[in-house]
């Protein structure tokens, strides 16, 4: 009896010495998460954030190459026009640090007018060339079809996969 109580005696004793360094490691690292949770804020989102484009298609790009290639703009004129979006983007964000919301919702409705009387020109000028509606017709198309059955598809679906998936 006393061989087999000192085996019992030895084997507890290599089960502690292995946990031991389990725990002591589990230890440190909470400690050291806790610290670092301890400087992190966070900011209530007061509106929804933006999904992006609808459908993830470059239609500005496809419209412009065809004016430049057409020549009814040059390419300066092309970098200018993004130029001076980039300038109202800057212009409306310093607005807005400063606090001046005033300024800044006159600012950006002035924006929005010069923008919709652009689009509207553009819609103009997409509905008188055939050949530029062609290609955009056929842009979307073959987006709808690339895209046509990954519309309710999410990444987890594939990422946790059983292993009868996997054979």
């Amino acid at each position: 009896m006393s061989i087999k109580m000192k085996n019992s005696q030895i084997n507890s004793n290599y089960y502690l010495l292995f946990l031991l360094p389990l725990v002591l490691f589990s230890a440190t690292f909470t400690l050291k998460a806790t610290e670092e949770m301890d400087n992190i804020t966070m900011e209530i989102a007061t509106k929804e954030a933006k999904r992006g484009h609808r459908i993830h298609m470059h239609t500005r790009e496809i419209i412009l190459d065809y004016m430049i290639n057409k020549g009814d703009i040059t390419v300066e004129q092309a970098e200018e026009h993004k130029r001076k979006r980039n300038l109202q983007r800057n212009e409306l964000k310093a607005l807005k640090k400063q606090g001046n919301m005033e300024a800044f919702k006159t600012r950006l409705n002035e924006i929005k007018a010069e923008h919709n009387k652009q689009r509207k020109e553009l819609e103009e000028y997409i509905k008188n060339n055939d050949e530029l509606q062609q290609q955009l017709n056929e842009r979307r198309s073959e987006h709808r079809k690339k895209s046509k059955g990954n519309k309710h598809k999410h990444r987890k679906k594939d990422f946790f996969k059983t292993s009868d998936n996997n054979q």
